[in-house]
């Protein structure tokens, strides 16, 4: 364990926790430089703190796992991360992120092997319909229609019938909606937000649909869109997949299928190319064992 003083104004102490056999050295060693040389700044947020470590402000993918679970830490601890805590802030960070933290929790290896790699398969199932299917629906029904057999096409042309808005702006537009649901319900009370959960999701869908504004197949993606994001382990994460896929639907919009290829493309390339202190983002592992040498 290792503990800094940052800042001036609001100074406060960040604690550095590794397991000095398992985590990896390059890590480590790029933390306490910048946080020996980042003292004057502020850091009593991770907003903070990612400034002072020289992480990228904008990135799509999340620079840190947060989690406020002992037991996550510590399987994180022992995975070769490296561990950041701020005084009076119950979340711990942990460093770097890696593709495979999208879809594993550390608590899945307490089941059986054939449960654990059940739940991550279903969880990079929820990560691909989460992104694409949104997309695919507006790349079918504005662009692509010729993909569907004659009596799929017909049934979602009947379903779309008397909608005045183009695919993209229905889309958009409940997206939109879903979201502010998601935020309405993390900051009320537990003892309404169910009732704005049953409001928002059905009484709300229901009537768009009957007032022709929307599809009822639109519902129905959107649905299963929302449910399969949730299923993806990390706040910050859902978040990252809830961004990109706007991305994905508008270049969808525009270029059909092509679109969600080119976005897909697009997508690998942009996370080939991130790395947190050294340690790539599509590598298989955090830590590279050995001595450190002081």
């Amino acid at each position: 364990m290792k503990k800094f003083l940052v800042g001036t104004d609001n100074p406060c102490d960040v604690g550095l926790f590794y397991i000095e056999s398992k985590a990896n050295k390059e890590v480590v060693r790029g933390i306490t430089a910048k946080l020996e040389q980042g003292k004057a700044q502020e850091g009593y947020n991770s907003q903070l703190l990612t400034k002072i470590l020289g992480l990228s402000k904008y990135s799509l993918i999340p620079n840190y796992l947060t989690t406020e679970l002992t037991a996550e830490t510590f399987h994180n601890l022992m995975d070769g991360k490296v561990i950041i805590m701020i005084d009076h802030y119950p979340i711990a960070l942990s460093f770097p992120v890696q593709l495979s933290d999208f879809w594993s929790l550390k608590i899945d290896e307490n089941f059986p092997s054939i449960f654990m790699y059940f739940f991550r398969y279903i969880r990079i199932l929820g990560l691909l319909i989460a992104l694409f299917t949104p997309a695919i629906y507006v790349s079918i029904v504005s662009t692509n229609p010729e993909v569907l057999s004659f009596q799929l096409a017909l049934a979602i042309s009947e379903s779309r019938q008397k909608v005045p808005y183009p695919a993209l702006v229905e889309t958009l537009m409940m997206l939109l909606i879903l979201e502010m649901i998601i935020e309405a319900i993390i900051r009320l009370p537990k003892s309404i937000g169910p009732a704005i959960t049953m409001v928002g999701g059905i009484v709300l869908g229901q009537a768009v649909v009957q007032a022709k504004l929307v599809s009822n197949l639109l519902i129905i993606i959107l649905a299963a869109t929302t449910i399969a994001n949730l299923t993806l382990p990390g706040f910050l994460n859902t978040v990252s997949v809830r961004i990109m896929k706007y991305i994905i639907l508008v270049l969808s919009a525009f270029y059909g299928i092509l679109g969600i290829l080119y976005g897909a493309i697009g997508l690998i390339l942009y996370i080939a190319g991130i790395t947190s202190f050294k340690v790539p983002f599509l590598g298989n592992n955090a830590k590279t064992g050995g001595e450190f040498d002081e």
